[in-house]
């Protein structure tokens, strides 16, 4: 049956009332990190970046302008984000969020109105979004999240490339990739696809875009992201570096196999080679899937024109971007809204609502699922929403061609054997100071009434805390940090790669510091170091540490 563009808008009745209820709300709930976004984006448009990843002057920042209850973190994102945001900024941040929510909604109906006519989708199954999707998009406009206009960037700009116009899919593509980054895999989308031409046009919009955020925030910034930032996010350090919340693959096998003495003191086997190989083996099972759909779609058919091949180019772009957000160490509820672009792949080309039932209550209950109530579970079980997103991408894939021998050992030898070749044993012989860690930032730490204290921050302001740990004298005499090791009079003390603040000489015994080692750019905790000859011999006794 044949719909008209205004019949369609029918379809679409239940999604404009919940977007509209969410906007209604928005300024009753937290700015979260919405707040983030506004004063990290006005520090690195001003050429700030130091401010704009530094957590205690950004959060500072944001309570000296009469806001509380929050507590963000900008370092997840790139200076790019600050340009899409640009325009928002303009305004205070209360209208500023609504601006931007209420600009975000109106650009995914559309785009929904869109995709729904141009892939042939049965409006019935619209219907359901708001439900399959509630969690996702309810959150996006809460917390002030980009994932829906990430959404239309990706669809309007594969709608722009199958109509042969090519300078407006790549402009699009373009601000998805600088937005967020992991779109990067339309590259490899487009070189299976062998569209050489797209590619180049891709990749000139994505230097013109980065050519304009290095004139608007400056170099230092992407280097302090590309050196700091980037390496600790792609170890899904982002705050807790264990965290179930994310339901990766990549934390699962991380709480398996490696251990830390606060975050995850009992791993099923403390073996950091299994968590490399088993990453890599994962990695290189999903990206097999991808190069193989794409391939499918892309092979020449002897006999003439094949529809079940004609139609996959569609699904294989929607496996990549499942694929790129299965193989991320880092998740979260509102990024699921991308998962609209393979639900449309699945419903595409006139699929009757009957075939994807099952697939929409696979979603509906990988997006609902509160995974908050598993944490308590075993290693196994805490982990729902991963299961049931490998389920829905399995029945993306056509599975009895969805890998070959040949490509999933050379990606698995392309991923494992550099990682096992990269990876050093961790020779730091610092320990946690603390016995156990209620609180994610420390920013500070002093001596107070014969004892070791330290500052906190979190949405609640600053707090002081008494360690319970006697302490006569504390001195940062002949301590200095150098890079990012620390040195004592001289003599380098420290030979890990994490950033170090106020190393203080306890005592004369030992020497502590803040360490945002395991942890998300800035997330500092206390440290503590003996090396040999504190106490003792002096510093001479360094030359044989």
């Amino acid at each position: 049956m044949e719909y008209t563009k205004k019949s369609l808008y029918f379809f679409l009745i239940p999604l404009v009332l919940l977007m509209g209820a969410c906007l209604i709300h928005v300024s009753r709930v937290p700015y979260s990190d919405y707040a983030g976004y506004y004063f990290g984006g006005r520090e690195l448009l001003a050429g700030n970046y130091v401010h704009a990843y530094d957590m205690q002057y950004l959060n500072d920042l944001i309570a000296s302008r009469g806001y509380r209850g929050v507590f963000v973190s900008y370092a997840p994102f790139p200076p790019s984000t600050a340009l899409v945001f640009a325009p928002f900024l303009l305004f205070p941040m209360g209208l500023s969020k609504l601006l931007f929510d209420g600009a975000s909604c109106l650009l995914f109906l559309f785009t929904l109105l869109r995709s729904s006519r141009y892939f042939s989708i049965s409006p019935t199954l619209l219907l359901v979004l708001p439900v399959i999707f509630f969690i996702p998009i309810v959150n996006n406009v809460f917390f002030g999240q980009s994932y829906l206009l990430l959404c239309c960037l990706l669809l309007e700009g594969f709608i722009a490339y199958k109509q042969d116009r090519a300078a407006l899919s790549s402009l699009l593509w373009a601000l998805a990739i600088l937005l967020k980054v992991f779109p990067g895999v339309i590259f490899l989308f487009l070189l299976l696809r062998r569209k050489y031409r797209q590619t180049l046009w891709l990749a000139a919009a994505c230097l013109l875009l980065l050519a304009i955020s290095l004139l608007s925030t400056g170099w230092d910034g992407w280097k302090y992201y590309i050196t700091e930032v980037l390496p600790k996010v792609n170890n899904g350090e982002l705050n807790d570096s264990f965290t179930f919340v994310f339901q990766s693959a990549f934390m699962l096998l991380k709480k398996a196999f490696v251990f830390d003495a606060l975050l995850n003191p009992h791993p099923l086997a403390q073996k950091p080679y299994l968590f490399l190989i088993g990453t890599g083996v994962f990695k290189a099972l999903v990206l097999s899937a991808c190069v193989m759909v794409t391939l499918r779609a892309t092979a020449p058919v002897a006999d003439g024109p094949d529809p079940a091949r004609s139609g996959d180019e569609f699904r294989a772009f929607a496996v990549w971007i499942m694929g790129s957000m299965l193989i991320s160490p880092n998740g979260s509820s509102y990024s699921l809204v991308l998962l609209v672009i393979p639900f449309l792949a699945l419903c595409s080309s006139g699929a009757r609502p009957r075939a994807v039932v099952f697939p929409a209550m696979v979603l509906l209950a990988a997006c609902n699922i509160p995974v908050s109530w598993f944490g308590q579970f075993p290693l196994c079980l805490q982990f729902p929403r991963l299961y049931l997103l490998l389920v829905f991408f399995g029945l993306l894939l056509p599975l009895r061609k969805a890998w070959n021998p040949v490509v999933t050992a050379g990606l698995i030898l392309l991923f494992v054997i550099p990682a096992l070749l990269r990876h050093r044993e961790d020779k730091d012989t610092s320990t946690y100071f603390l016995a156990k860690e209620e609180h994610i930032f420390i920013y500070d730490y002093t001596m107070k009434d014969g004892q070791l204290v330290y500052s906190y921050q979190d949405e609640t302001g600053r707090h002081t805390v008494a360690t319970g740990v006697a302490a006569q004298t504390i001195s940062d005499k002949g301590l200095e940090i150098r890079g990012r090791q620390i040195f004592y009079h001289g003599i380098q003390v420290t030979f890990s790669t994490d950033t170090k603040k106020k190393p203080m000489l306890v005592d004369g015994s030992y020497i502590l510091y803040l360490s945002d080692k395991n942890r998300g750019p800035g997330f500092y905790t206390l440290r503590k170091l003996t090396p040999a000859g504190v106490g003792k011999d002096g510093p001479a006794a360094f030359l044989s540490f």
